[in-house]
């Protein structure tokens, strides 16, 4: 697999998440340059660590230079479909953008950080043009539309600028068909939401999804939609190519605990949900429909404590958990969907870790 692109929508918690590479050969042999790079954010130490992945042994080395300045808290990531450009919610008020060397390290952008009430999700349209970020401020929710400078990745507000809709959103997504967003509010469900040519946002519909509905993933395909709620539980729903609504699968298929963050493989395959009480990632295959079915040996430990969210990598060969433990925790995800653990301890990080993962890979 050579320069074969490959892009994955991912929406999770703080610890940020981006990897994206090239000329990575199947395989993976151990020590392959591999340049896919992972940022992690800590809320304590209030920086951004940046780590090489090593796709053959599924290990971590720091890159020059972390960690890098960052905010506050910051929540959630999102970068171009190049893997030029990492944008940073930092939900205390700002929107930080950087653009990523081939190092892995970070360059903030002219201009950053940007001026928002509170950012709660951040999403980057697959044509890379557009950023949108939703806005979680009590009172005046909000999606905020900027065109991105293909030169620079400098973000500048569309003629809408921003698309009032909410009474508490959450996380945002793009769909693969660069057509429409979903943004998860904790009060209302999830709101289908279109985009044009311009960037300008209108509203397609709201829809039920549990007490509290937080992260949301998109299968590449553009078909289904998992999304996890702080009452519990996964949710699925299908989504109409033509109109943007979305058709529930039923009921919500179980979790361990309160969910955190939700997953899914590039191949669509399997969902992971990251659970922080008690402390284990439980496993669905993706059968017909989208509908989910838990994997035998479901759920398997964790082996960190207090994890905040979970990522899959592009290959769809690791799963990482970010721990408030804290440390970043590495399973192998067997071709039965199960998880063997890479590391029986975390890899140690900052303190207060929180993901926030957007993946791709060229």
């Amino acid at each position: 697999m050579f320069l074969t692109k490959q892009k994955i929508k991912i929406v999770g918690f703080g610890f940020l998440l981006v990897l994206f590479g090239c000329g990575v050969q199947d395989g993976f042999a151990p020590g392959l340059s591999s340049s896919y790079f992972l940022y992690m954010a800590s809320i304590t130490d209030k920086n951004l660590a940046a780590y090489s992945v090593d796709l053959g042994r599924g290990t971590l080395t720091e890159v020059p230079g972390s960690p890098f300045n960052a905010g506050t808290i910051d929540v959630f990531s999102a970068t171009d479909p190049k893997g030029r450009f990492l944008y940073v919610a930092d939900s205390s008020g700002s929107l930080y953008g950087f653009t990523i060397g081939t190092d892995g390290s970070l360059a903030k952008m002219a201009g950053s950080p940007y001026t928002i009430p509170q950012p709660s999700g951040v999403a980057v349209d697959p044509s890379g043009k557009f950023l949108f970020v939703s806005d979680g401020t009590v009172g005046s929710c909000a999606i905020h539309g900027y065109s991105i400078n293909a030169a620079t990745g400098v973000p500048t507000a569309t003629t809408q600028g921003s698309f009032s809709v909410g009474t508490s959103l959450a996380t945002i997504v793009a769909s693969p068909n660069g057509t429409y967003l979903f943004a998860t509010d904790l009060s209302d469900g999830i709101y289908s939401l279109k985009f044009d040519a311009n960037g300008a946002v209108s509203t397609v519909g709201a829809f039920a999804a549990g007490s509290g509905a937080e992260s949301v993933v998109i299968d590449q395909t553009g078909q289904y939609l998992y999304t996890t709620a702080i009452g519990g539980g996964v949710r699925g729903f299908t989504i109409a190519a033509a109109t943007g609504i979305l058709t529930s699968m039923g009921a919500a298929s179980s979790t361990s605990g309160t969910p955190q963050t939700v997953s899914i493989t590039s191949t669509g395959s399997y969902v992971y949900v990251v659970s922080q009480t008690p402390n284990v990632i439980t496993a669905y295959k993706v059968g017909s429909g989208g509908a989910l079915s838990t994997i035998t040996g479901s759920p398997f430990a964790n082996t960190g404590l207090k994890p905040s969210s979970g990522t899959i990598d592009p290959t769809g060969k690791y799963l990482f958990v970010a721990n408030d433990g804290p440390g970043i925790s590495i399973f192998n995800i067997l071709s039965s969907g199960a998880l063997s653990a890479v590391n029986s301890a975390p890899v140690k990080t900052g303190t207060s870790p929180y993901f926030g993962f957007a993946m791709k890979r060229n």
